[in-house]
């Protein structure tokens, strides 16, 4: 399993702990520092890999049944078609991708929700894997089909789509 903007790791550790051999990727030195010591905690091991997921390295080409990536991914990539080239490279075939995110609707992004990617810009951004807020983030808010046209060029085939009406409230929220 590719864990994919695996951040602190969570989600890694507890698919590690059922027993699957798992790989994290995630630009963050620091992020991926605290997922370690988690994993270790969590007594698991797992492959971290520091990269940019719109460029992931080579060597995780066809290596992974499966590439999770879950809440809060998307809104860090500005080159969504490169982000999903980028996973399914690292499928093997007849692998899958697991993607649960946020609908660009419960932003405020307009008449054009359904239809247009927006980019914003906070001032004050926050980093959960660190006690201090940052500089000035942005972030982008993918449409509904943005987000399966970007797949299917990938060549990624949608078997499901499900909405779901609830998801918890970011960790950044003041």
């Amino acid at each position: 399993v590719l864990h994919v903007q695996c951040q602190l790791g969570c989600d890694a550790s507890t698919i590690a702990r059922r027993g699957a051999e798992v790989t994290g990727v995630d630009f963050s030195k620091v992020a991926l520092g605290k997922a370690g010591a988690l994993a270790e905690r969590c007594g698991v091991h797992i492959e971290w890999v520091c990269a940019d997921v719109t460029e992931m390295p080579d060597a995780l080409d066809g290596r992974f049944d499966l590439a999770w990536a879950t809440i809060g991914v998307l809104c860090w990539i500005a080159d969504l078609p490169a982000w999903m080239r980028s996973v399914a490279r690292t499928l093997r075939s007849g692998g899958s991708l697991v993607l649960i995110d946020g609908h660009p609707t419960d932003e405020d992004a307009g008449d054009d929700a359904l239809d247009a990617s927006a980019r914003t810009t906070y001032e004050s951004g926050c980093d959960y894997a660190t006690t201090f807020r940052s500089g000035p983030q942005v972030q982008f808010t993918h449409s509904l089909r943005a987000i399966m046209a970007a797949a299917a060029a990938a060549g990624l085939h949608v078997t499901a789509l499900r909405e779901h009406t609830e998801v918890s409230d970011g960790l950044c929220n003041d």
